[in-house]
């Protein structure tokens, strides 16, 4: 019993107050490092979520005019008051920022982005300007480029009719992307 004691009183390691502080300020340097990890990867997470999001937002919105453009005809000056200037023997006309065309139910239509940044089609069948951009989306810059013969005028022109949109949107919110897309829509319409 006596040796048993005297060994116990002969092992005293424990641990000094200054190897506790050095093993505790390790292991807060290694959770602070794992939380900005973690919470970078959902940051990044979320960005991705908030791209995709608008990128899908773009495509619907390319499918939905680039259906009703491939189809427009030719403005035989029934679209002249809509448009407020002579846009006979066109399929396509713009004006700065704006797209008009005569669509295949014989609508005339205008593409163009309005004050609070939505795009807007508005055609004219009574119903007026449809916003068609969700809320989450704001749209910063839009250009139409067109390629069109001046249909008759030039018969030895054989330029397929064409529009190509270029929008650029960003994401509303705390995930700011800011997306750029460009599509070309070439008519359906031959002769």
């Amino acid at each position: 019993m006596i040796i048993m004691l005297k060994n116990i009183l002969k092992n005293k390691s424990g641990n000094s107050l200054i190897e506790i502080m050095c093993a505790i300020s390790i292991f807060v340097v290694l959770i602070g490092l794992t939380l900005s990890i973690f919470k970078s990867t959902i940051e990044s997470q979320k960005n991705a979520i908030a791209e995709q999001n608008t990128q899908e937002n773009m495509r619907f919105l390319f499918e939905i005019i680039s259906k009703e453009i491939r189809g427009a005809q030719v403005m035989e000056g029934d679209c002249n008051a809509f448009i407020g200037v002579a846009s006979d023997k066109k399929i396509y006309y713009i004006n700065g920022g704006v797209l008009y065309f005569k669509n295949k139910d014989s609508e005339c239509v205008v593409y163009y982005v309005d004050g609070s940044d939505d795009f807007i089609i508005e055609r004219d069948n009574g119903i007026g300007a449809l916003p068609v951009t969700p809320n989450d989306i704001k749209v910063t810059n839009l250009d139409f480029f067109v390629e069109d013969n001046d249909i008759g005028v030039l018969p030895d022109a054989k330029i397929q009719p064409r529009v190509t949109i270029k929008i650029e949107v960003e994401a509303v919110g705390a995930y700011k992307q800011h997306t750029i897309m460009q599509t070309t829509v070439s008519s359906r319409r031959y002769e």
